[in-house]
């Protein structure tokens, strides 16, 4: 029997490592594509948009989030032949059916904000009524999905002005957990307007919960000590009088 030689017995394990790299390289690349969101066509194309006007989110679990043009991009949930809808919050209404309310997406688009292995951050503009497609009918939402299936979905509705538009209190949050069976809903908050008005300042101090009263300078917009110190006066009077009943 031949002995081997001697570049052949360095031969062996230096391509033994190699399969070793490119195997752990493979893998590795994998996993980092695994949870991602990219723009693609699904379902019926229309007049307006693209041929990728569509965003899908995967997850590493076969789940995939996906924003199509066949619902005017209320998202769903996908998994093997199952599909769940979101719910919608804002009621919409245009030219198209209940599916698909605008039914060319002439007011309809989605587009990724950013995709990162740890995070992906989507944006939703529609308009909710075909009758008043102007600033106030205009709706934004906002999903922050993570590859566990957690989304954090923020909706900030159409105002007739800009100061209650950016007003924080006048969103809806909700957030959810997208299963294999299904999407959980784990918590939802409607709006809770800031007041911003001087003459309603009195109104500032007010909860949705009767004895109980807010202050300090995030009760109103804007914020300031010297509201800080008023609200506390008013909550307090108004604690008074209660206590005086």
């Amino acid at each position: 029997m031949n002995k081997p030689t001697k570049r052949a017995r360095y031969l062996v394990p230096l391509l033994s490592l190699l399969i070793i790299c490119m195997a752990a390289c493979k893998r590795a690349g994998s996993q980092a594509c695994d949870f991602a969101a990219y723009y693609t066509s699904y379902g019926q194309p229309d007049e307006i948009t693209g041929p990728f006007a569509d965003v899908v989110v995967r997850f590493p679990d076969g789940k995939k989030l996906v924003f199509s043009r066949e619902s005017s991009y209320l998202p769903l949930l996908e998994y093997g032949d199952e599909r769940w809808f979101f719910e919608e919050i804002i009621p919409r209404s245009g030219d198209g059916d209940a599916v698909q309310p605008d039914r060319h997406n002439k007011y309809s688009y989605v587009r990724i904000i950013e995709s990162k292995e740890e995070e992906v951050l989507i944006h939703w503009r529609y308009v909710s009524d075909f009758a008043q497609p102007g600033f106030a009918g205009i709706v934004h939402e906002y999903y922050v999905v993570s590859p566990d299936g957690l989304v954090s979905r923020t909706i900030q509705p159409g105002q007739e002005k800009l100061p209650d538009f950016t007003d924080p209190g006048n969103t809806y949050t909700e957030k959810l957990k997208l299963k294999h069976n299904g999407i959980r809903q784990l918590s939802f908050q409607e709006p809770v307007p800031v007041i911003h008005k001087i003459q309603q300042a009195n109104r500032a101090v007010v909860t949705p919960l009767p004895s109980i009263y807010q202050a300090g300078q995030w009760t109103y917009s804007p914020a300031g000590v010297p509201m800080s110190i008023l609200t506390g006066k008013l909550a307090a009077k108004r604690i008074l009088k209660t206590l005086k009943q």
